[in-house]
């Protein structure tokens, strides 16, 4: 996610679904986020992804590439915040990840700042589906 000034998130949780949304055929990886207020916030601070977001399996170089992105903006588009506690809740689509996956990455920029871009390494799928991940940038 690419924001003009430090980000909070949550990740809420990953579900493997069938036939969603309708414009995608077979199993998705969907992935369930919320950004958090922040006091530093301004309002008219904004947030979108880019349409070559990916996510792929810890250790793999396959890439799934997002498909379908609900209730978020894609650059060149940007959402603004009415305020500075205003959340965003959304959700990714992306191809079904192997059934053997334990960890994974999402990838909003491979290499990218962590201030300015939606990126996170490593992540339990156990970890998630139990419990909220937490994560604040810096």
């Amino acid at each position: 996610m690419i924001i003009e000034n430090s980000n909070s998130v949550e990740i809420i949780t990953t579900t493997e679904i069938e036939n969603e949304p309708q414009e995608q055929e077979g199993e998705l990886t969907v992935i369930h986020i919320i950004t958090r207020p922040n006091p530093i916030y301004k309002a008219q601070w904004w947030c979108s992804v880019r349409d070559d977001m990916f996510i792929r399996p810890v250790g793999s170089k396959e890439k799934l590439v997002l498909v379908y992105a609900h209730n978020i903006t894609i650059l060149p588009q940007k959402y603004y915040f009415k305020n500075r506690f205003e959340q965003l809740h959304f959700t990714l689509f992306f191809p079904a990840l192997p059934k053997d996956t334990t960890h994974i990455d999402i990838i909003e920029k491979e290499g990218g700042s962590p201030n300015e871009f939606f990126n996170y390494y490593n992540i339990s799928l156990l970890r998630i589906k139990s419990a909220p991940l937490k994560h604040f940038l810096k």
